[in-house]
């Protein structure tokens, strides 16, 4: 059965120069204010994709990287999740799981109880109202779901990981990053 949709949408990331109140910028720490641009820009996606009322979508950051080569054992590892838990709520193609929770839940498929990165992962509508709540709180996007969706139990990741973030100059931190999955 497939259940890959070939359309997409490609959302502009917000501009952290652009959040201000009265000509002020909303964080006076430049690093606090790109990361405030960057859960502005996943809850504009999510709340989007809450009104357009969309099943799950798939959010993927401009510095994801995809293996094309992994993309059956990524279609597996979405199967068994949804065989193993009905009610999931988030899918990592890639996570940083920096406490080592992962689970085996099948072949391909583990339960994940920590992941801290945002550049690519499957939302399911049970889980965009948590996800928009989470990311009015103050702190940085991948640690709100972590705390407050990933830690309930019902997020899942593909293993080994089939998303990876490029080398590069980052947004939020202004140095070049080299990320390594865990």
């Amino acid at each position: 059965q497939q259940r890959w949709h070939r359309s997409y949408l490609l959302w502009p990331a917000v501009d952290a120069l652009q959040l201000h109140i009265n000509g002020q910028p909303m964080e006076e720490n430049p690093r606090r204010q790109a990361e405030l641009a960057c859960k502005v820009s996943h809850a504009r996606v999510i709340r989007d994709a809450l009104l357009s009322d969309y099943e799950y979508i798939l959010v993927l950051e401009d510095d994801a990287v995809i293996d094309i080569d992994g993309f059956d054992r990524l279609q597996q590892a979405f199967l068994e999740m949804e065989e193993v838990d009905p009610g999931w709520h988030m899918f990592y193609l890639g996570a940083n799981d920096i406490n080592d929770t992962k689970e085996q839940a099948g072949f391909a498929c583990f339960r994940l109880f920590t992941a801290y990165t945002t550049h690519a992962y499957v939302i399911h509508r049970r889980a965009y109202l948590m996800a928009l709540d989470a990311l009015d709180l103050r702190g940085q996007a991948d640690v709100l779901f972590a705390e407050y969706i990933t830690s309930q139990g019902h997020s899942y990741t593909v293993f080994p990981y089939v998303a990876t973030q490029r080398e590069g100059i980052s947004d939020i931190t202004g140095a070049n990053e080299t990320y390594k999955l865990k």
